[in-house]
Parts: C-alpha cells; structure tokens; sequence
C-alpha cells in the first residue's frame, strides 16, 4: 500500500471503511489499521481501541469478508518455475531446488505449462 495512494483514506478510519479498503487493497483490516498507524495517521489510542474492538468481536485471528477475497497467487514464484522449466529442469526437479517434496503438486514455484526438455 503505497503511502502516496493509500493515506487520503486513512483518515477517520470506521470499521465499515475498514471492509471498502479490505475488499479494495486485498489485505487485512490489521494490516490497514498498522499502515494508517506508521503513517502517522492513526494515534496510539486510536489503533489500540481498534484492536480491543476486533478482540471483543473476534476478529483478532478471523476478519470478516476474508473468504471474498481471491486467494493470492504469486507471479514472481511461477515465472522462476518457468524459467526453470525453459532451461530443461523437470517440475520434480524445480520442486526439489525450491525445497518442496517431489511428490507435491501444487507449490508456487511449479511451471505454468509443460515444457518440451532437450535431451
């Protein structure tokens, strides 16, 4: 969250602005609250009273709306996977290199798409 983008919209932070900036930038209500914090924007007291209100609600370790939100898929992991893949090493192999067991399917890393290896 760039400071530049996000801090007009720190101010005067609600919990119903909370869910808008949640579903918008894909992070964690706590995780704006700490950037509108270190920004300077947000007092001490401030943070702290919305922390004991998510505790109160149990939103400490659950937020709401978090099943909305698209899970996350890197790009950067995939694209190494595939220059891998482009280089001739074998998705077992790419996996081994990444530190995830052969046998696992689904990592970050794994190729987009089946490579042909020279021999």
């Amino acid at each position: 969250m760039p400071a530049e983008s996000i801090r007009p919209h720190l101010r005067n932070l609600t919990v119903g602005r909370l869910y808008d900036l949640k579903r918008e930038w894909g992070v964690s209500m706590q995780a704006i609250i700490e950037r509108a914090y270190h920004l300077k924007v947000m007092t001490p007291t401030q943070r702290t009273a919305f922390y004991k209100r998510f505790s109160a609600m149990g939103w400490r370790t659950t937020e709401p709306i978090s099943d909305e939100l698209p899970r996350e898929r890197p790009q950067l992991a995939r694209a190494i996977g595939d220059t891998m893949a482009a280089k001739g090493l074998t998705p077992a192999e790419i996996a081994k290199l990444a530190g995830f067991p052969e046998t696992v399917e689904d990592h970050p890393f794994r190729p987009s798409g089946s490579h042909l290896r020279a021999v």
